[in-house]
């Protein structure tokens, strides 16, 4: 059995607003009566009462924020519900019926078939009322800007009513069935036939609402294989981003490891530099050294005085 199923955030909001609207029109009412009161307790005064109580009706009758309201296509959401649980009501009473028509196989059984009939056209009327109440969710949805949100939440509860909508569908077909097959056990299929086949006729027509709601359902299976197709395109991409990162991290390293290399061989090079310049400051710096050069410097002097001496002579 298909139960009523909750709107949810929207169902919350619509019963809030009325909430609001009927704490409003108490607190109207109210404040009338008082206005009232207070025109009969100043009525031998002088013309201050009348202004006091014409200032408390404009303020009554000042404009009171609300809240935002729900979509529009919730009330028709909620005369949606209520004509499944009338459905659903009807198909109960079919099947009190039936179970006693199929009791009363001897007697006169036109009215009960009658009733049968008008049942089950009534139960097909309202299962077109619905097809028709899905088609102006959208109608209405289009009239507004509707945010990503409410599109998911509206999307939602066409697919719960297309469900239960179908599901009831079948459900009648079925026990409009079992019963044609349970009278035609019996020999007595008669009327019951013919009504049964008329009932069909008008359960055909319900064949391309169930059209409408496959199509539906495969428009969304094919938006759904669009968006899992992007989305692994959008996978395939960051695959090779990442593959292109992994090949520029690899080349990174080598060239920091190049770099490492000639930073600990330029350290070796200028350790040993720092020696070397060690060795030549020592060499400068001994005494040793000062006197060969300062013999070689007096070898020089006395080696051009004889020259000269010798040149002269």
């Amino acid at each position: 059995m298909i139960t009523k199923k909750v709107l949810g955030y929207w169902q919350n909001k619509t019963d809030y607003f009325k909430k609001v609207k009927r704490d409003l029109r108490q607190k109207k009412d109210r404040f009338r009566k008082k206005v009232i009161y207070d025109n009969d307790s100043t009525d031998n005064s002088s013309g201050t009462g009348k202004k006091t109580s014409e200032s408390q009706s404009i303020e009554i009758n000042q404009p009171i924020s609300l809240y935002d309201l729900p979509p529009i296509w919730v009330e028709v959401h909620h005369n949606t519900n209520k004509l499944i649980q009338e459905i659903i009501e009807i198909k109960r009473q079919i099947t009190e019926l039936s179970n006693k028509r199929i009791r009363k196989q001897f007697n006169d059984n036109n009215n009960l078939d009658q009733q049968i009939n008008d049942l089950a056209t009534k139960a097909a009327k309202k299962l077109r009322e619905c097809e028709q109440n899905l088609k102006q969710i959208d109608l209405l949805a289009a009239s507004q800007k509707e945010e990503e949100n409410e599109q998911k939440i509206r999307e939602n509860v066409k697919r719960s009513l297309a469900y239960q909508i179908q599901e009831l569908t079948v459900d009648l077909r079925r026990q409009q069935k079992a019963l044609y097959d349970t009278l035609k056990k019996y020999d007595n299929v008669g009327q019951v036939g013919q009504k049964y086949q008329q009932n069909q006729a008008s359960l055909q027509l319900e064949n391309s609402m169930q059209q409408d709601l496959l199509d539906m359902y495969e428009n969304i299976a094919k938006e759904r294989d669009e968006e899992i197709n992007k989305l692994i395109d959008t996978i395939n991409e960051l695959s090779s981003i990442f593959q292109q990162l992994g090949n520029l991290i690899i080349d990174q390293g080598t060239v920091l490891d190049r770099i490492d290399f000639n930073v600990q061989d330029t350290k070796k090079n200028t350790q040993q530099a720092t020696k070397h310049l060690r060795k030549v400051v020592e060499y400068q710096e001994s005494p040793l050294a000062k006197k060969c050069i300062q013999l070689l410097i007096i070898s020089i002097i006395i080696f051009t005085f004889i020259l000269a001496l010798r040149y002269k002579s």
